[in-house]
């Protein structure tokens, strides 16, 4: 089992042209949501963590970075999700290089073998969490109903009202971003989806007082009207 080049093709071939079309910048950056098979999952989960100690000098030697988290808490059980990568790349020949590399491509199948599903969207910009002693991480992913200007204006002015009471209830937005292209499956079962329209990492001390709030409760409700779906992941940053 390859990642075969009709694949890479393919995705690289809509990203770059997206890419393009905003002029945005050569670094790649992406997002995986990883299932596990629930059959044997214990094994399953073995696999995957080991298959991610095995990819990590791989990506090191393409100056690569990637942060695994695991999922501790997911708003949506129906699209269940077990693990999270943030991965980066210098830039797309360097990301091609890198799936073409002969280890890697010996360790690919056993990510196939342990997983049920695979999600990836490419983001505009890079994102990771921050390091930070901060306790509780939250990734957000959001697909607005309308793209338009005057949409994006009504999110701007939410997003602008709940950064003051973050800033006074111990919370802090750290990144935003925007999906610029999507796939789902690993192998010859890849296709492309609807991106996220918006991703964002929240770092908060004490959730509850922040996302209780009377006036944050107002803020995201009017949010949500914009929104035809939107998932929320809590998340536990995984070491190697």
């Amino acid at each position: 089992m390859k990642i075969t080049s009709i694949i890479l093709l393919m995705v690289f071939g809509t990203f770059s042209s997206v890419q393009g079309m905003k002029n945005a910048k050569p670094q790649v950056s992406y997002i995986g949501f990883n299932t596990l098979k629930v059959d044997q999952k214990v094994s399953h989960n073995k696999a995957f963590n080991t298959y991610i100690a095995a990819i990590l000098p791989i990506m090191a030697k393409y100056d690569m970075g990637l942060q695994v988290y695991r999922v501790d808490h997911n708003s949506n059980p129906e699209i269940p999700v077990d693990y999270i990568t943030f991965g980066t790349a210098p830039d797309q020949t360097t990301f091609q290089k890198f799936f073409a590399d002969a280890e890697l491509q010996a360790q690919f199948p056993k990510l196939v073998d342990a997983l049920q599903s695979h999600f990836v969207t490419f983001l505009d910009q890079p994102i990771m969490p921050k390091m930070t002693k901060v306790p509780y991480t939250q990734l957000t992913l959001d697909w607005l109903i309308n793209k338009d200007d005057e949409t994006k204006k009504k999110l701007a002015g939410i997003d602008d009202a709940l950064l003051r009471y973050a800033s006074n209830l111990k919370a802090d937005k750290a990144y935003a971003a925007e999906g610029l292209f999507a796939t789902i499956g690993l192998t010859d079962d890849v296709v492309p989806v609807e991106p996220p329209s918006q991703v964002a990492i929240w770092h908060m001390e004490a959730p509850h007082d922040f996302l209780e709030n009377k006036e944050v409760r107002a803020l995201n409700k009017q949010a949500a009207t914009l929104s035809k779906d939107f998932r929320s992941y809590w998340i536990t940053r995984q070491h190697y």
